[in-house]
């Protein structure tokens, strides 16, 4: 559905080939900039070309390094799961997911989601955390769940303060 994602993504690529999002130097005009330039796309979003995201997923795929799985296949055919921390990849349905979001936040409703369980559901919404707290000044944030283990341990709160 979409090419050439990256274009999204660009400050995470950044991020991952040369250890900084930025090669300005801070207290400089160029870094300010950039940084004011990135706060921008997180509140409002990003399009270049046909392609657009809402704010928070471009923060979510910028900025949210998450533990990602990773399966190796062995030399005796078994699967072997292992786990890595990097930014998260472009999929179709974490698009509509935020898009979703952006709908329902514009016409001041809430939103359910069902889904299966382990889809990384709990880095999306605490990434919205943590982009409140970054880039919404005294913004409120709440987050409910019927059991604490969903909140910390490996839980979203966990996740957003990561």
């Amino acid at each position: 559905m979409f090419k050439d994602i990256n274009r999204v993504r660009q400050a995470a690529v950044k991020f991952l080939a040369e250890g900084s999002y930025t090669e300005a130097i801070p207290g400089t005009k160029e870094y300010y900039d950039f940084w004011d330039e990135e706060r921008k796309r997180c509140l409002y979003g990003y399009t270049i070309d046909e392609l657009s995201v809402t704010g928070f997923h471009y923060f979510y795929l910028n900025y949210c390094p998450i533990d990602r799985a990773i399966d190796e296949v062995m030399p005796d055919g078994s699967i072997q799961s292992n786990r890595e921390r990097s930014f998260p990849r472009f999929y179709d349905g974490d698009w509509e997911y935020f898009q979703e979001i952006d709908k329902a936040r514009a016409s001041n409703r809430h939103m359910i989601v069902l889904k299966a369980r382990r889809k990384g559901y709990s880095y999306k919404a605490g990434s919205m955390l943590a982009r409140n707290f970054f880039h919404v000044k005294n913004s409120k944030n709440f987050v409910f769940a019927a059991q604490k283990e969903y909140l910390i341990g490996d839980g979203l709160l966990s996740k957003a303060w990561d």
